[in-house]
């Protein structure tokens, strides 16, 4: 039947009250039912698994695969109650639903032809100096009839709604107690897991843009020097990063490749800042050995030389002096040349320890060198300090090696802070070019992997081997 558009006269409101489609819903009831009968079939299948002769079946999986089986089968056997109990309140809701809407059909029609009566009958009221028109009997009679069927059927549509909405209610009860009493419940694990399946695109491509940002950042750092707050900008994102791809790697949706990676990226970050704080206090021991001992034992080893070249004259000037018969002016003479070998040797001195000490403040403010292009050594040690004060260590082990051979166990300390500073860059530079050419170069261009029918890693478009599905707790 063709339900009225309009309920006013019956219900005051002008929407339907009893809406819906019996037919739709007999129809879900029907998908429900063949469902439960899919799911016992499945049930009686496990059932024969479970109670197999494990004499036939050999191997020490027998005992895991039988006792798998009846767990399932348990688990499967509630699923079908599940579904037949809902297939059945459904049909029964479907018949309640039928009979609430001849009902409400009809009281509405009732209802409909009252308030029509009501609107023949009602006598019209004269207007001003009109005279009152008589009395009619008979119209005053139906007028009262009309009232008296139009709360009838407001009153048994009362009675009509009252009975629908207790029989729906007892059909929504039975399927909501069949659903939370027969232990078929997903966990709070479970509903995580279906959450981060929804958003695990929107995740995916968030922790991917996090990845690009992170290397953005590193590679600016390479162009302009002394921004360290961009090093923490990319152990920020990686940490946003990690904590994404453990979510979705944990809940089946991504892979823990991802995870590592990340882990891995963290790992190197944490060693080079240690390798840096390293370097920074070999860097401070070497210009401290350098300003210090070294700077004095140069600056006396090239007064000795000074000394050693003249030493025949400065041995026959003194010989004078020590001379009770020599001349006064040939002590005058050998005086001025005692004075000005001397002079030679203090400045000599003076000017190598000036040499060491410019030689060891190239060791400051390394960070805060000028702009200039990247070059091959700034690269592979990551950025432009750390390749200066490579160059610097090398420069001063190329001069004190033949001047002061004590200096070179710091040199060689620094250089060693600054190799373990550089390998902890390029290893984690080598992970984020891995990273970004199997996890997001190749996925986007079809997937060229070295491993035959893998295409990439990367979450959401493939199903990789470092990907451990998952489903219920149940």
């Amino acid at each position: 039947m063709v339900r009225p558009a309009d309920w006013t006269d019956l219900t005051g409101d002008q929407a339907d009250p009893v809406p819906g489609r019996p037919a739709d819903i007999r129809d879900q009831a029907t998908r429900m039912s063949r469902v439960a009968d899919s799911i016992r079939d499945q049930v009686t299948a496990l059932h024969k698994i479970a109670g197999a002769d494990r004499s036939r079946l050999k191997g020490q999986y027998a005992g895991k695969i039988t006792e798998t089986a009846a767990s399932l089968a348990d688990h499967l056997g509630k699923a079908e109650h599940r579904y037949r109990t809902a297939s059945g309140e459904l049909s029964g809701w479907a018949d309640a639903l039928e009979a609430a809407q001849k009902e409400s059909f009809d009281e509405h029609t009732a209802a409909e032809t009252a308030v029509g009566q009501q609107k023949a009958d009602t006598p019209v009221h004269p207007g001003p100096g009109q005279p009152v028109p008589p009395t009619d009997p008979a119209k005053d009679k139906a007028l009262h009839d009309a009232n008296a069927a139009l709360a009838k059927a407001r009153s048994d549509w009362s009675g009509t709604k009252s009975r629908f909405d207790a029989v729906a209610h007892q059909h929504a009860t039975a399927i909501r107690a069949v659903r939370t009493g027969d232990g078929l419940h997903d966990s709070r694990w479970d509903k995580f897991k279906e959450t981060i399946s929804d958003w695990s695109r929107v995740i995916t491509d968030v922790c991917n843009g996090l990845g690009w940002l992170a290397t953005l950042c590193a590679v600016v750092a390479l162009f302009i020097p002394g921004l360290n707050v961009l090093a923490w900008i990319a152990l920020g994102v990686t940490a946003l990063s990690l904590i994404g791809h453990t979510a979705l790697a944990a809940s089946g949706n991504g892979s823990w490749f991802d995870v590592g990676l990340d882990v891995f990226a963290l790992a190197t970050f944490g060693a080079g800042r240690l390798a840096g704080r390293g370097v920074e206090a070999a860097r401070d021991g070497l210009e401290a050995t350098m300003h210090g001992p070294a700077a004095l034992r140069a600056g006396t080893r090239a007064a000795d030389g000074v000394l050693e070249g003249n030493k025949a004259e400065l041995t026959a000037a003194k010989a004078v002096l020590d001379d009770p018969n020599a001349l006064p002016g040939a002590k005058a003479l050998a005086q001025v040349k005692v004075t000005r070998i001397e002079r030679l040797a203090a400045d000599a001195e003076d000017a190598e320890m000036a040499r060491i000490k410019d030689l060891a403040d190239h060791g400051y403010d390394f960070d805060k060198i000028e702009f200039k292009w990247p070059t091959l050594k700034a690269i592979a040690h990551g950025d432009h300090a750390a390749a200066a004060q490579r160059e610097w260590a090398e420069n001063v082990a190329k001069e004190m090696k033949a001047v002061d051979p004590h200096v070179m166990a710091d040199v060689a300390k620094l250089e060693s802070k600054l190799t373990q500073a550089q390998r902890a860059f390029q290893a984690g530079a080598g992970a984020d070019s891995i990273d970004k050419v199997l996890g997001s170069v190749v996925s986007w261009h079809g997937g060229i992997s070295p491993w035959p029918g893998w295409q990439g890693y990367y979450n959401g478009t493939r199903n990789p081997f470092y990907t451990h599905n998952l489903g219920t707790s149940w």
